[in-house]
């Protein structure tokens, strides 16, 4: 889904960016200004070296002159470096800030809202845009504002000692307003064009690596390249033409100041030789104007260049601001038993191209220590119930009750974090046995890992490894078997003794032995857990003391056993 185009950027966007690190900035430009201004007296030293330290006694004239300069030179590193080093702190710890905002903010997202958008949506908001903000940033307080100010003061300058060079430069401002205007127009349609064609190439080169294996196996490895190769060549194109148009507005920048200098030079050189002016007198004003000319350039460049970091953040400001609805926004927290109540729950899919009831009137209880079995054909409702029941979406007719209480007054994501859930493919991150098992609690006890491990069934390999519990899986757990990461995260979901255990087709990567002995270890525990099996395999359902069958010829749950 490509990203849409982004909407005005309000103030309060880069207020709200900024908030906390406003002093620092205001330093920041300070130095910038100051380094910028600092090149001010070089006029004059100019002025003066080549009206009296280049004539005849003037040697210690031309000395003081040149060291003179030579220390506004090492003011100005200083000054740069400073302000380079206080903006650098402001703004990086700025845009970590508004990183971590963002994740946070995914994180609260209903899943319809993730579901529709896809995670490449969101790598790119927390990465590239956030690049494109410090760009944004970097420029605006190490170019644009001290430039501005600089530029004012330079007029000044320059009006004091050169009025008709001003009044000339005043009259070339509407063109080049004019022509700055246009180039942001432009690279404002390159800049969403191009963001358009990354997050494709950004799908693409994901959803490749996804589907690596499945090339190898069916040998589409060049289908694959020339498909990654249309999606670069439309990024390379789309790029291009932003650089270009950028690259020429440069090189019209230049060639304007290039005018102007000609003009003073030629005019300035005439008075010169008919005595009105000294040769000080003419490089102080040719210094002035370059100055001037140059801060001019920094803005008009800059203002092009910042086009892309305006739309990011006006994207990013968006996204955190867009009203979100959650399912459910009830406050009230339980310690929770194990008993949940489905009550004639129907549920609907609204999404374009999924507009079809789901489920329809589906009852069913929970209850610590005994085991409900969930059947169905693929597309029945299983996963759909499975989201109603941990609270990522709400039904369309019904509801859920957690121990008597309704989901509507309950902090479901705290009823969810009492749940343990096994999903069909185990999800695995990159570290240790250790960090995967204590991933939703990571202060947990060495001796509270090993317990849930045992529960699990996976204390024996994993105590079989040189490395035991600190042994890496690899990335997502490519080092184990998929029989080993299913133990794993069974062995996570176990971790907090949960009171409700759900487990998603177990037996894809375990035998059905290995699923009895699993259920016979939950019956035997004190307190026993509400267990839901999700399965299609009959021997898995047996195990179950009640079942409740869902899709076509669906009768609802069988009678407790």
């Amino acid at each position: 889904m490509a990203p849409s185009a982004a909407p005005p950027l309000p103030l309060s966007a880069l207020r709200d960016l900024l908030r906390g690190h406003r002093l620092r900035l205001v330093l920041a430009v300070g130095a910038n200004l100051l380094q910028a201004l600092s090149s001010l007296p070089g006029a004059w030293l100019l002025k003066d070296l080549f009206d009296h330290g280049l004539r005849p006694g003037g040697a210690d004239r031309l000395w003081l002159d040149a060291a003179g300069l030579l220390a506004l030179a090492l003011v100005a590193a200083g000054l740069h470096f400073t302000g380079r080093a206080l903006a650098a702190r402001a703004l990086k710890t700025a845009v970590a800030d508004l990183r971590r905002r963002v994740i946070a903010r995914i994180h609260t997202l209903p899943r319809a809202r993730l579901d529709a958008e896809g995670g490449t949506r969101f790598h790119d908001l927390v990465v590239h845009d956030g690049d494109r903000v410090e760009a944004l940033l970097s420029s605006l307080v190490g170019q644009l504002l001290p430039a501005a100010l600089a530029a004012l003061v330079f007029a000044a300058a320059l009006a004091w000692l050169a009025p008709a060079l001003l009044a000339l430069l005043a009259l070339l401002a509407p063109l080049h307003h004019l022509w700055t205007r246009r180039a942001r127009a432009g690279l404002r349609a390159d800049a969403a064009a191009t963001r358009a064609a990354f997050a494709a190439f950004n799908r693409g080169v994901i959803a490749g690596l996804r589907r690596l294996e499945l090339a190898r196996l069916h040998a589409a490895g060049a289908a694959e390249t020339a498909a990654h190769a249309a999606r670069a060549a439309t990024l390379r194109d789309t790029a291009l033409r932003g650089t270009l148009r950028l690259a020429l507005h440069g090189r019209l920048q230049r060639l304007l100041a290039a005018a102007v200098t000609v003009v003073l030079l030629v005019a300035g050189g005439r008075e010169v030789a008919a005595g009105n002016l000294s040769l000080g007198d003419l490089l102080a004003r040719y210094a002035l104007a370059a100055l001037l000319l140059g801060r001019l350039r920094e803005l008009g460049e800059g203002l092009v260049q910042t086009t892309a970091g305006r739309e990011a953040l006006a994207e990013l400001h968006a996204f955190l601001t867009r009203p979100v609805t959650a399912p459910y926004a009830g406050t009230r927290r339980l310690v929770f038993t194990g008993r949940i109540d489905l009550d004639e729950v129907g549920f609907g899919y609204e999404t374009p191209g999924r507009e079809k009831t789901v489920l329809s009137g589906v009852s069913l209880g929970l209850r610590p220590g005994r085991v409900v079995a969930l059947v169905g054909p693929n597309g029945g409702g299983k996963s759909t119930l499975l989201h109603l029941l941990l609270g990522f979406y709400r039904p369309t007719t019904g509801g859920l009750r957690a121990d008597g209480v309704p989901y509507e007054e309950l902090d479901v994501e705290d009823l969810r974090r009492q749940f343990g859930v096994v999903p069909q493919e185990p999800l695995l991150i990159t570290g240790t046995l250790r960090e995967n098992i204590a991933y939703a609690w990571p202060e947990a006890s060495p001796a509270a890992v090993a317990e849930a491990a045992v529960l699990a069934g996976a204390s024996t390999f994993i105590e079989a490894l040189p490395a035991g519990y600190d042994t890496p899986v690899g990335e997502h757990g490519a080092l184990l078997s998929g029989g080993q990461r299913q133990r794993v995260a069974l062995a996570r979901a176990f971790l907090r003794r949960p009171p409700l255990l759900v487990l998603d087709e177990p037996t894809n990567h375990l035998d059905v032995e290995a699923v009895a002995g699993l259920v016979n270890t939950l019956r035997s525990l004190s307190p026993a857990p509400a267990v839901l099996l999700v399965s299609h395999d009959a021997r898995v359902t047996a195990l179950a003391d009640q079942v409740l069958q869902l899709g076509p010829g669906a009768g609802g749950p069988t009678p407790p056993r």
